[in-house]
């Protein structure tokens, strides 16, 4: 609820300034803090070093998937070809970075979710 300053007497409107004053001055100090704290070395600081990272560590990724996978049975190649061919562009990074961190399902293996009932059938 907005305030109106014109309802309240001189001494409470100036405390409201006094507090509005002081609100500011530290938002002002906290974002410049935050500033402070984006603009370290580890942190990317522009859209494109994001990019440039992230397509760093897609290569990275790509190029340990492709030494792993060189080094499976080759029906287990043939099963990483086939998921290559069809899971696309959003599916299949996930997978690489499944599959190098040890995390993806082997082929052959069943999987199976259930789902709790909520009284509807």
């Amino acid at each position: 609820m907005p305030i109106s300053l014109g309802l309240v007497s001189d001494c409470r409107r100036a405390s409201v300034f006094t507090f509005l004053k002081l609100f500011v001055s530290s938002g002002v100090a906290i974002i410049v803090g935050v500033a402070a704290v984006a603009a370290s070395p580890q942190e990317p600081t522009t859209a494109a070093e994001q990019a440039a990272r992230q397509a760093a560590i897609a290569a990275q990724t790509k190029a340990d998937y492709l030494a792993l996978v060189a080094t499976l049975p080759p029906a287990e190649q043939a099963w990483e070809l086939v998921l290559q061919e069809n899971l696309g562009g959003f599916y299949l990074p996930i997978h690489m970075r499944q599959r190098v961190a040890g995390q993806s399902k082997m082929p052959g293996t069943l999987s199976v979710t259930i789902l709790p009932c909520h009284g509807c059938c």
